[in-house]
């Protein structure tokens, strides 16, 4: 049988593997991944929240199962990696907007949407890395139809269980991960995706409520309840907090990769975020 055509960088098109390829100095891989979270500050026991633009790192031999391996030989399995698991396409359809579905489909489409099964129900626009990660071997989701976490390693049973109906409540994975003083990674992908900051959203006293639909399931039958959710920062605000963040509290930076990446305290990143928010 001869060689395979397809570069193993699956999740981009061949011009664009050929212009990561292009843009890297030599071949990233696990082992060199490794030694660049080392160098980070990611050691043994870590609990980290990972976000990450996989094609940042440049061409890596194995793509996004190299570097989601990398993660856990750098935390070890003493340590747990969380990443979300978004599946944002389990909301009401009437609120849909990129692209909208027509009026007269909503209740069709609230009434045939599957009961989300967190073995099953893949990820929405998270991208390669989060939706791999969700299906390799030792990784367990919580059981939210639109905003699940994934997590591996030594608290990953504790952290996504009893996930509640509010996406980065209390009762959320994030919360958990506060409790456990994690740590936040940042990998080729700026404070706009930093989930933590919505954790303090929720603890903020200036934060704006509103009501919504949410897909729950009950005994294996989608229900629609109305649940009470935040009214989630945009971009542009999780930036300018993140800029206020850096500026007056410890964040190593450094490279993975051709990445630049951060590391930083959630607990420092989410006390800092309520007492800003309270502030604004």
């Amino acid at each position: 049988m001869p060689p395979p055509e397809t570069n193993p960088q699956r999740s981009l098109s061949d011009d664009s593997v050929g212009r990561v390829i292009a843009d890297t100095q030599s071949p990233r891989t696990r082992e060199s991944l490794g030694r660049d979270l080392a160098s980070l500050g990611v050691s043994y026991g870590d609990r980290l929240i990972v976000h990450t633009s996989v094609r940042s790192l440049g061409w890596v031999n194995g793509g996004a199962i190299a570097y989601i391996q990398a993660l856990m030989d750098a935390v070890s399995t003493t340590g747990t990696i969380v990443m979300p698991t978004q599946s944002g396409d389990y909301s009401d359809p009437g609120s849909w907007r990129h692209p909208p579905v027509p009026p007269e489909w909503v209740d069709a489409v609230k009434r045939t949407m599957p009961a989300f099964d967190p073995a099953v129900t893949p990820t929405w626009r998270m991208g390669v890395t989060p939706e791999l990660f969700r299906t390799m071997p030792g990784v367990v989701r919580s059981n939210h139809p639109s905003g699940s976490f994934a997590a591996w390693g030594t608290n990953a049973a504790e952290i996504v269980a009893d996930h509640g109906v509010q996406r980065i409540g209390e009762e959320s994975p994030a919360a958990r991960l506060y409790d456990l003083d994690g740590k936040v990674l940042l990998v080729g992908v700026g404070h706009d995706r930093n989930t933590s900051f919505h954790l303090a959203e929720y603890r903020a006293a200036s934060t704006v409520y509103v009501e919504e639909l949410m897909p729950l399931v009950v005994d294996g039958e989608v229900e629609w309840t109305e649940i009470t959710e935040i009214e989630f920062m945009d971009d542009d605000s999780l930036l300018s907090l993140g800029k206020a963040f850096e500026a007056k509290n410890a964040v190593a930076t450094g490279r993975m990769g051709s990445a630049e990446c951060r590391l930083f305290g959630m607990r420092s990143c989410v006390d800092f975020a309520v007492d800003w928010l309270e502030r604004k």
